[in-house]
């Protein structure tokens, strides 16, 4: 009485095998579709199914066909909690998927919001006795409070019991899950004999509440399995990890069955991993999946031949626990976990791979509501002025404490460091350089106060903490005599309140005009000197010349040329390949010619359709007739290109080599790249036993091996389909030649990527970001200018010049002008309409230098911010010097959040249309 579902899949491929035969019959594709459902139903109904469910697929495709089908199906199928899950797990392949995904979210934060059970370790009694301690003016006492509450925190244990046969490296896995050598203080023993012969605890060094049992080695004289559970106190564990250097026997699926009965967890672990491969490097034919893949399977069966149903064993080195499956391992461990205990295990993982460091960034980030809740419910106690710093000591020690637990967790503190120095054979100085936070060094009060990079919000929230105490002490004071009262507000309330104030809009001016100076040496493509030439024309009342100045500006930025010289075999893709990087096809206008016969004949440029200063050179075949490889060179000019791609659609030849090593003379960098992977990933499929990785790595290994073997030392070869750039190697390429170009450069080309991918739709983001601050502080600048009152409208104006510039290259970028819209639905098959549909940000229309101001700023996402700032430096154009200063500022944070929030609400919309 289960549920089945039947899916018919490569539909696509059914479609393109029939495409001839279907012309001369007549078919479309629906036509084609419904032939193969109705013969999948009539097998089904064959087999005494009453009602088939019957669902065509294309994997490739998934957005096609009955994929959202099937996903309704399940859905409307399953009970509530497994429907929920189900639901989560789906690819977002529709509005109404993505749509029912928001919704199941947000029940979830509401349940939670009500609940927060999660705030388990302080709850309202331990609250009001820190209250209680402040208001008694104990401040000792309500410090202390708040670090018994951390250290209750810390109570919760882990128990984990490492056991397994004598030899198996049981006391080497626990040493290494605990960031220690085997030589190293506080280690357990190790060696070639059996060492450990009784249960031996071994605590964190930095979290001692994770506490790793070694017991001694099962099968051996001194324990036998039947009687072993009870020798070593099973009962106080969590789980067991059971490791095996071998293969797993009968003594191991006992001790397995018998933890079993208990309602224990367990895992199996395959160890020293690392040997065997060493020793299988020795043959000629060694691949090392494949001798992992023998491994495993190996374990697997020897578990199954004794006994054990469906057993996942893991392989592990001790060594080197960032290869093979622990990441994998901790994964799992993780999830059948109780949320307490997973929280201290996450932390007290070896910081190895950055999967585990993501994590626990996550782990760490979900506790940073729960402690500022707890300084709030501090702070909300009125409490006289005289012990007004008792709240800022509280946050104090919230800070101190939770900072070094994040060094712990990250393995930044001092021992850490030094471990890592002594493995890498790199100083600790060195190991230090690369670190960007200011607190490199012990955790103090002074240290946090003083280096803390949102310092001056801290100082701010004091303030404000101090100011709000002095309010609630005219309470208090309300019980003296009259004349005291007055005495007092008189000379001391009002006093502290106008220093206060004087004290937070000095604090305000300082900050945003040290950032302006710092513009004016970093800003590289504005001189003090423009700058002073945009004011001057303010000051002129010249507005038409300041505007034009502004444009100039971002003109000198487009300035930056790219040139990229792609070379190769004749017919090996490369005018193709030039089109795709352009995001063009082969027959739009403006592209490079292609053919089955020699298209380029002389080098030819191609710029960039929306970067004009972006060119792509496609040059002549070399090893023609035409060009011979020893004079290639000189006949393209090759000092003017900044780098060369080298394209092969087989395997790479002499004739490559010989221009690469001419280029290397020539101090230029080359990448090489092996084209038409779809082609042979089409013909390969055909055989019964195709696997696209290792027909990808035999591509690789193949190109690879030619170049070594005409003298091409450690070569880099990155595989590419030009019809699918988001597929295969084009990522990985665009990442090592951003890393190799000069900044200026990079940002140029980074821009100009097509936007096949998220990572690349990432990247683009953060580059745009990098600006915005600069050209917020340039509206700043000008808006500082003192200028007459009928000119306030002046820096007005030149915001928007900033923002619709700005705002255009955000769409060129992100592809979402008209036509990059209309290319994606000539490939897609979705009309403009159908993609314009799921852009969120209301400036989904074309921008351009003829859109109304008015219009312009209408359609804006935070147009009543920008109305409102234009109001403001009307009003404060009135005043005189005291309104220049504060309008630098003001225009300042409005440009900077309007830029932000558009190149978010654009890169949403970018990334929807993937």
């Amino acid at each position: 009485q289960k549920k089945f579902y039947l899916i018919r899949n490569k539909v696509d491929r059914d479609l393109k095998a029939n495409a001839r035969r279907r012309s001369q019959r007549g078919l479309s594709d629906d036509d084609v579709l419904n032939l193969l459902r109705v013969d999948c139903e009539k097998n089904l109904r064959n087999g005494q199914i009453e009602q088939p469910q019957v669902f065509l697929l294309s994997c490739f495709r998934p957005q096609c066909y009955d994929f959202p089908a099937l996903q309704t199906t399940l859905l409307e199928q399953l009970e509530g909690h497994k429907r929920h899950a189900l639901l989560l797990s789906l690819p977002n392949l529709s509005a109404s998927i993505i749509q029912r995904k928001q919704e199941a979210l947000a029940q979830d934060v509401w349940k939670k919001a009500i609940a927060m059970d999660e705030f388990y370790f302080v709850d309202h009694a331990e609250i009001e006795d820190i209250r209680m301690s402040l208001a008694n003016e104990d401040l000792p006492s309500a410090v202390d409070k708040i670090k018994d509450y951390f250290a209750q925190l810390d109570s919760v244990e882990l128990n984990i019991a490492v056991t397994g046969e004598t030899g198996s490296g049981k006391s080497t896995f626990i040493n290494a899950f605990r960031g220690l050598g085997d030589e190293d203080e506080r280690s357990a023993a190790t060696g070639v004999v059996e060492t450990t012969t009784k249960p031996a605890v071994y605590p964190h060094p930095k979290f001692p509440n994770v506490k790793l049992w070694d017991l001694p080695g099962i099968g051996s004289p001194r324990f036998k399995a039947d009687e072993y559970l009870k020798q070593v106190n099973f009962e106080q564990y969590d789980f067991f990890i059971i490791i095996a250097s071998e293969r797993f026997r009968e003594c191991h699926v006992k001790l397995a069955a018998e933890i079993d009965k208990m309602k224990k967890k367990f895992y199996f672990i395959r160890s020293k991993i690392d040997s065997n491969i060493d020793a299988e490097k020795r043959k000629k034919n060694f691949n090392e999946q494949r001798t992992l893949d023998l491994i495993r399977n190996n374990c697997i069966k020897g578990l199954e031949e004794i006994g054990l149903q469906s057993p996942s064993v893991f392989l592990i080195s001790c060594f080197e626990l960032s290869l093979y499956d622990f990441n994998h391992l901790e994964e799992t461990i993780e999830k059948e976990l109780s949320q307490h205990k997973r929280d201290v295990l996450m932390l007290a993982l070896p910081n190895i791979t950055l999967e585990i460091n993501e994590r626990k960034k996550k782990s760490l980030q979900k506790n940073i509501w729960k402690l500022a809740l707890l300084s709030a419910s501090v702070a909300a106690m009125p409490i006289p002025i005289l012990n007004a710093a008792a709240s800022i000591s509280v946050d104090v020690t919230i800070l101190v404490t939770e900072l070094k637990r994040y060094y712990n967790a990250f393995s930044l503190d001092p021992d850490s460091l030094q471990k890592l120095s002594e493995r890498s054979g790199k100083s600790v100085e060195e190991l230090k350089s690369v670190l960007k936070s200011p607190l490199n060094q012990e955790i103090t009060k002074d240290l946090v106060i003083k280096l803390l990079p949102n310092a001056s919000l801290f100082i701010l929230e004091s303030a404000a903490e101090y100011w709000l105490a002095l309010k609630n002490e005219s309470v208090f004071f309300s019980k003296l005599t009259k004349s005291t009262q007055n005495m007092y507000c008189s000379e001391n309330f009002k006093m502290y309140l106008i220093f206060f104030l004087y004290t937070v809009f000095c604090l305000f001016i300082i900050i945003f005009y040290y950032y302006l100076y710092l513009f004016s040496l970093y800003f590289y493509f504005i001189e003090r000197a423009e700058i002073e030439d945009i004011k001057m024309s303010l000051v002129d009342e010249d507005l038409p010349s300041a505007v034009d100045k502004i444009k100039d500006y971002f003109a000198q930025l487009d300035s930056v040329e790219l040139n990229i010289a792609v070379t190769g075999e004749s017919g090996s893709g490369k005018s193709t390949f030039i089109n795709a990087f352009r995001g063009l096809g082969d027959e739009d206008e403006g592209s490079a010619a292609t053919g089955v016969i020699e298209t380029t004949t002389e080098p030819a440029v191609y710029p960039h359709p929306k970067f004009p200063n972006v060119k792509l050179w496609d040059l002549p075949g070399i090893g023609t007739p035409r060009f011979k490889a020893d004079k290639y060179l000189e006949q393209v000019n090759f000092e003017q290109y900044d780098f060369f791609i080298i394209i092969a659609s087989e395997r790479f030849r002499e004739c490559h080599v010989n221009l690469a090593a001419e280029i290397d003379k020539m101090k230029k960098k080359f990448y090489f790249i092996r084209s038409k992977i779809d082609s042979n990933i089409v013909a390969q499929r055909r055989k019964k036993n195709f696997n696209e990785q290792q027909t990808l790595d035999l591509i690789r290994n193949n190109c690879i091996k030619g170049l070594e073997e005409i003298g091409l030392q450690s070569p880099s070869v990155f595989l590419i389909s030009c019809f699918e750039l988001s597929l295969y190697d084009f990522n990985h390429l665009e990442e090592t030649i951003e890393k190799e170009l000069p900044q200026h450069k990079r940002d140029v080309m980074m821009l100009a990527l097509p936007n096949i991918t998220r990572e690349i739709n990432e990247r683009k983001k953060k580059l745009l970001q990098k600006n915005i601050w600069k050209l917020a502080l340039l509206s700043g600048s000008v808006a500082a200018v003192p200028i007459p009152i009928f000119n306030a409208a002046a820096s007005i104006s030149v915001d928007v010049t900033i923002l619709m510039t700005e705002l255009k290259r955000y769409y060129n970028a992100f592809s979402l002008d008209p036509d990059s819209l209309q290319k994606l639905s000539d490939r897609s098959g979705k009309s403009v309409e159908e993609l314009k549909s799921v852009l969120k940000c209301p400036l989904n229309q074309e921008i351009t230098k003829d859109v109304n101001k008015d219009l312009f700023i209408k359609f804006l996402p935070n147009a009543s911010l920008f109305t409102l700032e234009s109001a403001a430096e009307s009003w404060l154009s009135v005043i005189p010097f005291l309104g220049s200063l504060l309008a630098g500022p003001l225009s300042f944070v409005t440009i900077r959040y309007i830029l932000m929030s558009c190149l978010n609400n654009l890169a949403e919309d970018a990334h929807n249309l993937l």
